[in-house]
């Protein structure tokens, strides 16, 4: 299974590149502050000027985006995903 869910409380996007791997990122665009849109096929997508990241590591595939999402760490207990 690969996928993942965009927060904008704490502006965080959760990725499930491969069974039992989660992983969080920043879920603002380094190009122009956007909340990012959603996770497909493994790809992190920007709405605003289609930036795509990485779900794996959050490096910039495609797009006006400077740089890659960065890391945020985070935790999962009892199948709950926790900012750590």
């Amino acid at each position: 299974m690969s996928g993942g869910v965009v927060y904008d409380g704490p502006k965080v996007v959760v990725t499930q590149p491969a069974d039992g791997d989660v992983r969080g990122f920043s879920a603002v665009c380094p190009h122009q502050g956007c909340l990012m849109a959603g996770v497909e096929d493994n790809v992190i997508l920007c709405p605003c000027h289609n930036s795509l990241f990485s779900a794996e590591d959050g490096a910039l595939i495609a797009g006006p985006s400077p740089t890659g999402l960065p890391p945020v760490a985070i935790s999962v207990v009892d199948g709950t995903v926790y900012l750590a």
